[in-house]
């Protein structure tokens, strides 16, 4: 195939001997390599797969409030917090969605503390 496509193979010459310099990087490197494998094999790492979660606040009122976060007006439960939006909140109770609005007169009663 190489005689076909007209290539001929690189001749290496006996005796060919590389440099000093080359030599000593060639000799880190395979320490170097020798090192990281033995770390490997006795699982000296450690990785961990748990991520922080991004937590956003939002202002309600004079309240920092959480997505999930229970919302109360007038001592009462009103919601579970799902949504936050500049003119409205969506709120989840009894697995339906509420939304207020910052005109509605409910929407300044709002607040994340039960007392």
């Amino acid at each position: 195939m190489i005689q076909l496509l007209s290539i001929k193979p690189a001749e290496i010459k006996n005796g060919q001997e590389i440099s000093l310099e080359s030599q000593l990087i060639m000799e880190s490197l395979n320490e170097i390599s020798n090192r990281i494998n033995k770390l490997e094999s006795k699982n000296q790492f450690v990785v961990s797969n748990t991520i922080e979660p991004y937590t956003k606040t939002y202002k309600l009122n004079n309240d920092t409030v959480v997505l999930g976060e229970d919302i109360y007006a007038e001592h009462e439960h009103v919601g579970r917090l799902v949504d936050f939006h500049p003119d409205a909140v969506f709120l989840e109770k009894d697995n339906k969605i509420i939304k207020i609005g910052k005109s509605d007169k409910k929407y300044k009663l709002l607040y994340s503390l039960p007392f």
